[in-house]
Order: C-alpha cells, then sequence, then structure tokens
C-alpha cells in the first residue's frame, strides 16, 4: 500500500528529527580542563576528550607532542605569549562541526614583595603602609593583602586590569593603629589565584610595630572638695598616654606632703591654709608633654588650743654626768603649737627647728634642775615640766670646785704673814 504524500514528507521529517537527535547525543568532544595556566615560556599539556570521530587541534601557540588514546587526543603548547590564547578541540560528524575551547594564560609568580611602613605608629592617628609587588603577572589574578599576626586587616584586588605582561606594582593602604597593635607583626601578601592550577603565595619580611600615645590632657581630682583645716587631703592626677606617662607637681608648700610612688598622687595628712593656692600636674612621655592645674581653697577652722604637752625624757630623768640628754617636748593643738623652754642653763644645749626638742650632748652638773615646756597658739597656751637630776661621777668634778674656791684665802693668809 502506497503511503499519501504527505505521510511520506512526515515520517522523513521525522526520522530526520530522531537521526539528528541521536547523531547529537553520540557526538561530542570536551577539553577536560577549560582554563588553564602556564609559566612564561613554558610548555603546558592539554586534553581532548570526543564520542564519535577523532578531533583536532587548533591553536596560534606552537604544538607538538600530539598524542592520541582510547577516545582522547592531547597536545603540548608552547605558553610564550602574555595574551591569553584560546585553543579549539575541533571534531566533525557528517553534519555538524562540534568544537570545544581551553583558555590558556600565562603566569609568573613575584621576584619578592616589600612592606614600607614606619615601626613606631602614633594611635588614632592615619598611617600608610604600602605594599610593593614586583614582576608579577596576571594582574587580574593578583590579590595584596595587609596582614597583622595573621589577620588580615586590608586586601585589594584587580579583576578588571586588562595590562598583559609582567608588572611592577606599589599599592598604599591607610589605616588608624590601636593600643592592640603594640608589638605586633605587619607583613604584606601577594597572593596570585591560578584556578585549577591553584594559589601562589609570596611575603614581605615582617615589621614589629610599636605604638604610641601622647599624654592626653591630666585631670585633678582633690578629695574632699572642701577642705578644713586639720582635715587629710589628697589630690591624685591622671593622664591617659603610651608608653604610660610620667608625673610632676609644681605646689603652693610641699610641707609635710608625700607622694604615691609614681607621683600621680599627692597626700596631705593635716592641711592648713598654708596649703592653700594652684596644684599643677605635669604628665609626659617621650612623646610629648602635657600640664594641668587646680586649685585647693582651704577653709579656715575656728582653732583648738594645745593639749598638755606629752615629755619624753632620754636616757632618763637621772643621767650620769658626761652622758647625752635628750627631751622632746609634743602637743596637739590647732595650729600648730609652738613650743617655749624654760631651762637651768643653756650650756651647750641645742633646740630642733621647731624647738620641739633639746639636745645635749655632754651633761655637766649645771644641767640639774627643771625643765618647763610651753606649748602656745593663738587660742591658749599649756605647760609641762620635768625635774632632771645629774648625778656627779667619782674624783671627778666634786674635786675641782673646792681647790678653787680655797686657792684666794690661802693667799690671803700667806701675805698676812709678811
Amino acid at each position: 500500500m502506497e503511503l499519501p504524500r504527505t505521510h511520506l514528507c512526515l515520517l522523513v521529517f521525522i526520522c530526520g528529527i530522531i537521526h539528528t537527535g541521536w547523531s547529537q547525543k553520540q557526538c561530542e568532544v570536551q577539553v577536560v580542563s577549560t582554563q588553564v595556566f602556564a609559566p612564561f615560556d613554558e610548555w603546558v599539556l592539554l586534553n581532548c576528550t570526543y564520542t564519535c570521530s577523532k578531533p583536532s587541534w587548533e591553536s596560534r601557540l606552537r604544538k607538538r607532542n600530539i598524542t592520541e588514546g582510547d577516545h582522547w587526543v592531547s597536545t603540548e603548547v608552547l605558553v610564550n605569549d602574555w595574551e591569553t590564547s584560546r585553543i579549539s578541540c575541533i571534531s566533525e560528524d557528517e553534519e555538524n562541526v562540534l568544537e570545544s575551547i581551553v583558555t590558556v594564560a600565562a603566569y609568573a609568580l613575584p621576584s619578592k614583595v616589600t612592606i614600607d611602613l614606619e615601626e613606631e605608629l602614633e594611635e588614632g592617628q592615619r598611617h600608610e603602609v604600602t605594599c610593593t609587588v614586583f614582576d608579577v603577572a596576571p594582574l587580574a589574578n593578583l590579590k595584596i593583602s595587609v596582614i597583622r599576626e595573621g589577620t588580615v586587616i586590608r586586601t585589594l584586588t584587580f579583576a578588571e586590569d586588562t595590562v598583559t605582561g609582567k608588572q611592577t606594582l606599589s599599592e598604599s593602604f591607610y589605616f588608624e593603629p590601636s593600643r592592640r597593635d603594640n608589638l605586633q607583626d605587619f607583613y604584606c601578601q601577594a597572593a596570585l589565584e591560578l584556578g585549577t592550577v591553584g594559589d601562589y603565595m609570596v611575603q614581605s619580611k615582617k615589621i614589629n610595630v610599636k605604638t604610641f600615645a601622647r599624654p592626653q590632657l591630666p585631670t585633678i581630682s582633690i578629695k574632699p572638695t572642701t577642705a578644713k583645716e586639720g582635715d587629710s587631703v589628697t589630690l591624685t592626677c591622671h593622664s591617659e598616654g603610651l608608653p604610660e606617662p610620667e608625673y610632676s607637681w609644681e605646689l603652693p608648700t610641699d610641707a609635710h606632703v608625700t607622694y604615691s610612688e609614681d607621683k600621680s598622687i599627692i597626700n596631705i595628712a593635716k592641711v592648713t591654709v598654708a596649703y592653700n593656692g594652684k596644684y599643677l600636674c605635669m604628665a609626659k612621655n617621650k612623646h610629648g608633654r602635657v600640664r594641668e592645674e587646680k586649685f585647693l581653697d582651704v577653709i579656715k577652722n575656728p582653732g583648738a588650743q594645745p593639749d598638755t604637752p606629752f615629755f619624753m625624757v632620754l636616757p632618763g630623768e637621772t643621767v650620769k654626768e658626761g652622758d647625752s640628754l635628750n627631751l622632746t617636748c609634743r602637743s596637739n593643738g590647732f595650729p600648730e603649737p609652738e613650743y617655749v623652754w624654760i631651762i637651768p642653763s643653756k650650756d651647750r644645749v641645742s633646740f630642733s627647728a621647731d624647738k620641739s626638742k633639746i639636745f645635749i650632748r655632754k651633761t655637766t652638773s649645771a644641767h640639774n634642775g627643771t625643765y618647763a615646756c610651753e606649748a602656745q597658739n593663738t587660742h591658749g597656751k599649756v605647760r609641762k615640766q620635768v625635774v632632771v637630776k645629774i648625778i656627779g661621777q667619782p674624783n671627778g668634778s666634786f674635786n675641782t670646785r673646792p681647790a678653787t674656791i680655797l686657792l684666794p684665802s690661802v693667799l690671803v693668809f700667806i701675805l698676812a704673814l709678811l
């Protein structure tokens, strides 16, 4: 039975579709890697697989060593051009040309990487670090990073760069160092990312950074904020800096003032109106000096008259002639009492600066007697006394005085006889 002409055409069309689909399914060609990197002026191996007719290689780069296997064919090409090359693996069937493309690019690892960064950086200020990468290609695959102790702090890439051939590239980064950067290692790193070949990294030398901070304007605190005569007062000066600042002061008076070990704190055990005035604190390190001042205003107290003095006699109230003797008189009052002594003899007697003590280096019988101490201020006067007895030495001063007294009588008697 003869098919109608229209049916015959339809059958031919369907068979054509089936045949075409079968051919496309069965005929394939594929390069093993679609992107290949190789060192400049070196040979690189390319592979291609196929399922139908044997393919051929088309390349503007020089080829050698074309090798065939079971449904594969390979070749080597000389990568001596900095421009990226498109190399085709081409196969044909009865109706179609099949093509698979691999891009081949030359690369050059950096010959060296350097870092330019000051070793001393001021905290909070903007500082520049420059990384230089020498003789690298391609730039589009380059990544430059600044690293602090293994942590990346800045990165720059060049994906849009189309420059070909080996280049030397310098890039600057800016950052503000902090205290955590002190004594940390900084370095630059160049990474060349080469796809399936892997990533190549070259690092610069490391720079151990020392951060510093100029002293900040000091703050001075006074406790208690309202001081009365007789109060204990503390003044504290504080400044931030790196290294830690050293402190010094200018005071209205330094009498009875004590300092903390680092001199940032002043203690006044008993303040008087003499401590009124300006207290100037200076903070400095090797990078700078700052100063601040604050006024201390002491409120005058109504005052208090002296207490009955405390007496101390050393070595005791009975002393051998020729020994030393010290007498101390102390009294509490406000203002601080002054001292006046009434003593039996002022021969070879020394006083302390505030007259509260008497020093006798070598006693004689002339130091026998009553020693009275008067403590006085504007609110009153009190008195206390002690009797000191000097014991003579045997064959000592007791035998010399009578001889001195009898000598005139003997002379008168001799003259009478004449």
